[in-house]
């Protein structure tokens, strides 16, 4: 069982939507959502992306959309490959 956080943005969860129908939203096409959640509020952020959106890329969406507005979470869980969290 996971610790309950105390504080906002301590400790979030990321997953990822893929497989959907492409969708246009201005200029750009996205295939795919990455979910943030705030373990403790359980206030969740859903952001557009393509599929084959790099570790880089997604570093740079997460800087901008979460740590701008937000703290710098002490943990993150995720489904995926610890790869893929490390490199993050």
């Amino acid at each position: 069982m996971l610790p309950r956080p105390d504080q906002l943005w301590q400790d979030i969860m990321i997953d990822f939507i893929i497989g959907l129908p492409p969708s246009k939203q201005g200029d750009s096409v996205y295939d795919a959502i990455y979910i943030i959640v705030d373990r403790y509020t359980k206030m969740a952020l859903y952001l557009s992306i393509v599929k084959t959106i790099t570790t880089a890329e997604l570093t740079d969406l997460f800087l901008n959309k979460v740590l701008r507005h937000f703290r710098t979470p002490r943990g993150i869980i995720s489904n995926y490959s610890s790869i893929l969290t490390s490199k993050f």
